[in-house]
């Protein structure tokens, strides 16, 4: 695809480009800012793949270059790993004209955000997301967080990156479970936020470059009207991830995944209270099919006592009580939404089949 470049203005500015091979002029885009040192962030697959890649376009810099490695999956997302990622920047002198760059998916950039957030007060980070999901969404708007005690993201910051450089060739390499899970986030963006993209996937389109820049663009438009969550306008992004979470977490399913039988949930909520008719929950379910996304936890040991109590923990609950991003049509949402016990009491046996 040809170069895209957008900028995000908030109190801090992220240029996004997109572009395939990009990566081999990394330095390009980068000697503008005259970083002093560099750290390299990625899990032990990313570092296989790709880490080559980045680090020969880095050294035409002539800067210095460390290289952290994680292991792969949630599981590294937490506490442990940021303090080692903390003290290798101590260890190694990076001042606060260092970079710290995100070479992998969401966990990746997860600790990179968070790690460059409190450093220093904050230096800057580089996101190169390498997944489907987080070439669409977790690369861009900020977020960083760790795991702690059983909660998703409990400990965490919101600083937009100076730079995401997205090359969708990296997808070439992607494995099929990962390709699924992105699609799960994309799925999102149709159902909560555009009608459009939800037609183009029910009838097949399959235009990979499209579908990023659309998706970019639908959380630019998010991000720059709340980029710290202040006003709750954010909060359309997180649709069916109130239960999404608690699934993620306890039924060991991907982030895309878990968010679909949250998504699921979510529309058979909104149904039963009259917000929409039995006709879009069944499109919406017929779709998370045709990409393959689960639609209930057959077979899956978890409670429902398990999952409420997690849903009283989601960062949107007030007082300990779960609110949601409910649909008012596909295509639109309507956020903080209180629901009784009985509803979410019954929305949960029809997934927990």
């Amino acid at each position: 695809m040809t170069q895209k470049t957008y900028t995000i203005n908030t109190t801090e500015t992220t240029d996004i480009i997109i572009k395939n091979s990009i990566l081999k002029n990394l330095d390009s885009i980068l000697k503008e800012k005259s970083y002093s040192m560099f750290l390299l962030i990625c899990d032990d697959t990313t570092k296989k793949l790709f880490a080559n890649k980045v680090l020969e376009s880095l050294e035409k810099l002539d800067k210095p270059i460390e290289l952290h490695s994680l292991t792969p999956g949630e599981d590294s997302k937490n506490i442990n790993n940021l303090f080692r990622i903390l003290e290798h920047l101590i260890e190694k002198g990076f001042d606060r004209k260092s970079a710290v760059v995100a070479l992998g998916g969401g966990m990746v950039g997860d600790m990179a955000t968070t790690a460059s957030a409190l450093y220093h007060r904050g230096i800057d980070c580089i996101q190169i997301p390498t997944t489907l999901l987080s070439q669409v969404d977790a690369a861009i708007g900020g977020k960083g967080a760790v795991n702690l005690r059983h909660s998703k993201n409990v400990v965490g910051v919101i600083r937009q990156p100076r730079f995401v450089v997205i090359d969708p060739i990296l997808l070439e390499k992607l494995p099929e479970e990962k390709r699924k899970s992105g699609m799960g986030e994309i799925i999102k963006y149709a159902i909560a936020m555009d009608e459009k993209l939800f037609e183009k996937l029910t009838n097949n389109f399959n235009d990979t470059g499209w579908i990023i820049d659309r998706c970019i663009t639908l959380k630019m438009s998010i991000v720059q009207k709340d980029p710290y969550e202040k006003t709750g306008f954010r909060q359309v992004l997180n649709f069916g991830h109130t239960l999404g979470h608690a699934i993620e977490l306890y039924a060991h399913l991907s982030h895309g995944e878990a968010i679909s039988i949250g998504m699921v949930f979510a529309a058979k909520v909104s149904e039963k209270l009259g917000m929409i008719d039995k006709i879009s929950v069944d499109k919406i379910i017929a779709l998370l099919k045709k990409y393959q996304l689960p639609i209930n936890l057959s077979k899956k040991n978890i409670t429902k006592k398990v999952i409420f109590e997690h849903m009283q923990k989601d960062k949107k609950a007030l007082n300990g009580i779960p609110t949601f991003v409910l649909l008012k049509e596909i295509g639109k949402t309507k956020t903080g939404c209180l629901v009784s016990n009985n509803i979410i009491d019954e929305a949960l046996d029809e997934i927990l089949i």
